[in-house]
């Protein structure tokens, strides 16, 4: 009947049409269909692909499953639905097999055959052999091929179906994606095993090509979603490291041991060896999203607590994101709102919740200070401040904004250590109309737990203090912030010029501090030992009448209970206080690294008793000068010194306060700078304030001795061409003011036939001799370090103009005033004490430039009656 006892390459890319033709067909009949040709190609393609292939060898099929094919493809009619065969050439093999790879007609599963499976939706039962992979495959690719429903063991069928290589790399990636965003994978025991398997050869297939350009259209593919396989369940890459001290999952995991084997291709694909702090801080955020306002379980308690330690570990990239730490009730809260207690002797209990919320006390204070807890000490300083923001939430910043210790170091250079430093302060007690001060030595070294910080220890020792009875007004607080500025040149009756006598004081300690009015003060220069000190603001202002800080730091505040002051109420004086630079502090000093022992200020002490009573001769307000010291810290200060100074009759300190008051005007109505001038220039020189009066210095020594002085001293406002170069606009910035004085020294308790040695004074006396019986005061321009006057006649500019002002007012009011002087005590001595008298007149041999000034003194006495 013609029917075909054989099948050539022709006759099965016939029935492959006509499987693709009837892919539409029933569902069943189709895939039967399709089987039974893959399976003869199965059976015998490796003979199909011999190029020598022949009709003879065709036949042999008939015994070997051709006669199931064809009856497979018999239709329901009866007959064969194979094309006739054509007459003409064999198709060779190549042609046979591009014909055979682009026509559907390998059978695929049409539904998964498990539900969690990635599929697609409308498969038909056939597919090109291009587009099929095999059962093998299934989790492989299943979302983006057709899957063979057939097993083909067949090396050439394989071959040419492209099954001996791996699918697509891009395509298995998206299937892995695919498969991570399938559920309830953790539930699901079996659905685990056979992930376990299928990602172990997704994973290989993309190691191998890790070093290609391949492996980053995979990382593309990849980026954003959760790929890593953990064992039962997918993480995202961020959340995994190859080391994790910490069971924090589901937030950060280690690498499985079973996936260690595929380091190199997850490296590539950016998985960390170990984590770092800003993933703590997100796995932290992402527990107290969790958890909300209920307290922590106590795993999680100490989860958090090690996350947050981990954290204060590495700070890096952590600008910006939300760091949450477990407070004392175990609730995860913004770092911000918590407070970490430094102030241990201060119970938690005394605070409200709604006043301030404690951190867990598992954090300690220095993992609370780096992931940006609160302190307590500071928080209590604010409330005792004023409000000037520190990008910190501290007290007020204050302090001397120039104070570089490179500076202050080379002031120390110019200002030498010893009496001067006394002097200094002295003289600023003098400008703030001060009428007593009090040195006070305190050996005592006081307790160091409740400290504003733990550095402050190292200054809780021995100290000088000093007081006097005046406050600081805004205007002081103002001047001591500056170094070198000539902070004082628009306050003329303040004798300190330069601005940088306080300074002085840093050749005894690094953090000087001080008590007046409302206020306690520190300079911190190193910005090292005071809780938000800055290189802007390296000081601290508290107002300590605003709440009780004696309560809160006890310790820290003990030293300055001395002679009134309690830290409560309103302090009427100033107190300042300079700890003793110790060695170890002086080793790590930027300012001076030498340390100031109990020795040197025993020595510093003992020079300033000697030459205590002149200091009191010129000074316009101070009339009392004490030595304390004390040895315990409860007791009472002992008195080891004491000078006085009274006028005789008292009431004559009264006309000589004419003098400040027509520089700086009245204590309630103070005047400019201008209108002193003003008032300056147009005075009749005979109407300008002198006065000449008599003072009783009283000094009292430990001992029981007692030794008293009189003196006569005689001051004036000169004019002359003193008073032409003081209002001149050119000198205007000088600040100068033709104010002089004499002093003589009339008699003493003390047997001495030895005349004084005449000192300047520029109010305070200088180290110069003059070599005259008398001492010379004026409102000289002085040496930077204020140790001389300003002189010289080969200077040019300012310089000369300093040392012709010096001229001036030596000759001009000085002298004068000298005259005026040896006019009084001529009218006082006797006939028996004219040699007495004489010891006051200057002697001709003196130096320069008081040479000029005894010319002038003679040239003055001779229209005197002097003689």
């Amino acid at each position: 009947l013609g029917l075909r006892t054989s099948l050539d390459r022709e006759g099965v890319l016939a029935i492959a049409v006509s499987v693709q033709s009837q892919a539409s067909g029933e569902f069943e009949v189709v895939r039967k269909r399709a089987t039974a040709l893959l399976r003869f190609m199965d059976t015998h393609c490796a003979a199909l692909f011999k190029e020598n292939f022949s009709l003879a060898a065709a036949g042999k099929m008939v015994g070997s499953g051709f006669k199931s094919l064809v009856s497979t493809l018999t239709t329901s009619s009866g007959s064969a639905s194979v094309a006739p065969k054509q007459k003409g050439a064999a198709m060779d093999v190549e042609t046979f097999k591009q014909k055979l790879l682009t026509v559907a007609w390998v059978p695929v599963l049409t539904e998964p055959p498990i539900p969690q499976l990635p599929w697609t939706e409308g498969r038909w039962p056939v597919a090109c052999p291009m587009d099929v992979r095999p059962k093998e495959d299934l989790w492989v690719i299943s979302f983006f091929a057709g899957i063979a429903d057939c097993e083909v063991s067949s090396p050439e069928l394989r071959k040419l179906f492209g099954w001996d290589k791996t699918a697509d790399r891009a395509l298995i990636a998206a299937q892995l994606v695919k498969l991570s965003e399938m559920e309830d994978v953790g539930d699901n025991a079996d659905l685990q095993e056979s992930l376990n398997a299928s990602v172990f050869r997704i994973y290989s297939a993309f190691q191998s090509v890790v070093s290609t350009p391949e492996i980053d259209t995979i990382r593309a593919i990849l980026d954003g979603h959760k790929w890593v396989w953990m064992g039962d369940d997918f993480a995202h890459p961020e959340t995994v490291a190859f080391k994790c001290s910490l069971n924090a999952r589901p937030m950060l995991s280690a690498v499985p041991g079973e996936m260690l084997a595929f380091g190199k291709f997850l490296r590539a694909m950016g998985v960390r060896e170990s984590f770092a702090g800003r993933d703590y801080m997100r796995s932290l955020e992402t527990l107290s999203q969790l958890h909300g306002t209920t307290a922590l379980p106590s795993d999680q308690l100490e989860l958090a607590v090690a996350m947050v330690q981990y954290v204060a570990d590495d700070r890096t990239g952590c600008d910006g994101m939300s760091m949450f730490v477990p407070d004392e009730e175990a609730v995860l809260q913004p770092a911000a709102n918590l407070v970490y207690n430094d102030a241990p002797w201060i119970m938690a209990s005394t605070f409200t919740e709604e006043d301030l919320r404690f951190v867990h006390p598992r954090i300690s204070i220095d993992v609370g200070e780096k992931v940006g807890l609160r302190s307590l000490r500071r928080l209590l300083l604010l409330r005792t401040s004023d409000a000037i923001d520190l990008g910190l939430q501290d007290a007020e910043a204050f302090g001397q904004t120039e104070s570089l210790t490179g500076r202050l170091k080379h002031i120390l250079e110019m200002y030498a250590d010893g009496v001067g430093i006394f002097n200094e302060l002295i003289q600023n007690a003098d400008d703030a109309r001060a009428s007593e001060v009090s040195i006070i030595i305190n050996r005592t070294s006081y307790a160091s737990s409740s400290l504003l910080s733990p550095k402050m220890e190292a200054w809780q020792g021995p100290a000088i203090y000093f007081h006097n009875n005046a406050v600081f007004s805004p205007h002081d607080f103002k001047n001591l912030t500056r170094i070198g500025q000539g902070s004082k040149l628009d306050s003329l009756g303040k004798t300190g010029k330069f601005g940088l006598g306080f300074n002085a004081v840093y050749h005894f300690t690094d953090l000087p501090s001080f008590v007046s009015g409302e206020f306690l003060v520190y300079f911190d220069p190193h910005n090292r030992f005071l809780p938000g000190a800055t290189p802007q603001h390296p000081g601290l202002r508290i107002k300590f009448t605003r709440n009780n800080i004696l309560s809160q730091f006890p310790d820290q505040f003990k030293p300055y209970l001395l002679l009134g002051c309690n830290l409560q109420s309103e302090y009427k004086g100033t107190l300042f206080r300079f700890p003793l630079r110790g060695a170890d502090s002086a080793s790590q000093s930027d300012i001076k690294k030498q340390p100031y022992s109990m020795e040197d200020v025993d020595e510093l002490v003992a020079n300033f008793r000697r030459l205590g009573p002149d200091a009191l001769l010129f000074l316009k307000n101070i009339r009392s000068i004490k030595v304390l010291e004390i040895s315990d810290a409860d007791a009472e200060p002992r008195t080891l010194y004491h000078v006085s100074a009274q006028a005789d009759p008292p009431e004559d300190a009264q006309r000589f306060l004419s003098l400040p008051a027509f520089v700086e005007g009245k204590s309630n109505a103070p005047i400019s700078k201008e209108q002193f001038f003003k008032q300056l220039q147009s005075t009749d020189p005979k109407a300008l304030p002198r006065t000449d009066m008599t003072v009783d210095i009283v000094k009292a020594e430990d001992s029981g001795d007692i030794v008293t002085e009189k003196w006569a001293i005689s001051s004036t406002i000169g004019a002359g061409k003193a008073r032409q170069i003081a209002v001149h606009q050119a000198t205007a910035h000088l600040r100068l003011v033709p104010w002089a004085g004499v002093a003589a020294l009339l008699q003493t308790n003390i047997d001495s036939t030895q005349a004084i040695k005449g000192r300047a004074f520029c109010f305070l006396p200088l180290p110069t001799e003059t070599g005259l019986p008398v001492h010379v005061n004026g409102y000289f321009e002085l040496s930077s370090n204020r140790r001389d006057i300003w002189r010289g006649d080969d200077m040019a500019g300012e310089g000369r103009i300093r040392a012709e002002w010096n001229k001036a007012l030596l000759e001009d009011v000085v002298a004068p005033t000298y005259a005026r002087l040896l006019l009084r005590l001529s009218k006082q001595a006797k006939a028996s004490e004219m040699e007495w008298y004489y010891s006051f007149w200057p002697g001709e041999v003196v130096a320069e430039p008081w040479t000029s000034l005894v010319r002038q003194v003679y040239s003055e006495a001779s229209g005197l009656q002097v003689l």
